[in-house]
């Protein structure tokens, strides 16, 4: 899988994983989980998380998709409208 070889990584990292379902109920098969060490910055403004990532063979126009597991763990905020998102910081 491209995605896995262009960051370093190898295909037995990943951990079994079971189906996913996209819109109208699609199955997408999911060649595994690898949990990865994620920094969202903003500027000077860091905040680093352990995020889960389910590596599919799919065409999609996105890199990755963050869902709500990140979302809550970074206790982001998302303002569709001005297109931002907000996320604590350690001080």
């Amino acid at each position: 899988m491209r995605g896995l070889s262009e960051k370093g990584l190898k295909e037995y990292a990943l951990k079994k994983a079971s189906s996913m379902y996209y819109f109208a109920n699609h199955p997408i098969e999911v060649k595994g989980c690898i949990t990865l060490l994620v920094t969202l910055r903003d500027g000077k403004y860091t905040t680093t998380e352990y995020v889960q990532f389910f590596m599919v063979d799919h065409p999609m126009a996105y890199n990755a998709i963050f869902g709500r597991p990140i979302m809550r763990t970074a206790k982001m905020v998302i303002a569709t409208f001005c297109m931002n998102i907000k996320f604590p910081i350690r001080t």
